[in-house]
């Protein structure tokens, strides 16, 4: 159960303060350009904001999951498969 907690928390303390880059400052790109780079969300699985075309992706099991800026993908690192398949059903319905 520690470990876990200990594994969660840096997750989700971004979450909370949410992405402090230049591209959410600007408000990352618009849902269309998202789409048109082929990611699966239209926000950053870790800070939340908008995600940026320029602000770093990864592969998760076929699904093109893009980022608010490239610090983010450190979070996306660290969330768990669980965290992972569930973010990515929901923006598979919209919902992210």
């Amino acid at each position: 159960m520690r470990a876990r907690f200990a594994a969660v928390l840096p997750v989700a303390l971004l979450a909370l303060a949410g992405c402090q880059c230049d591209a959410c400052a600007t408000g990352g790109d618009s849902e269309a350009d998202a789409q048109a780079a082929g990611f699966v969300n239209a926000t950053c699985p870790v800070g939340g904001e908008a995600i940026a075309v320029d602000g770093g992706s990864v592969d998760y099991n076929g699904n093109k999951v893009g980022f608010c800026c490239p610090g983010c993908e450190g979070g996306w690192n660290e969330m768990s498969t669980a965290d992972k398949d569930q973010f990515i059903a929901d923006a598979k319905a919209g919902t992210r």
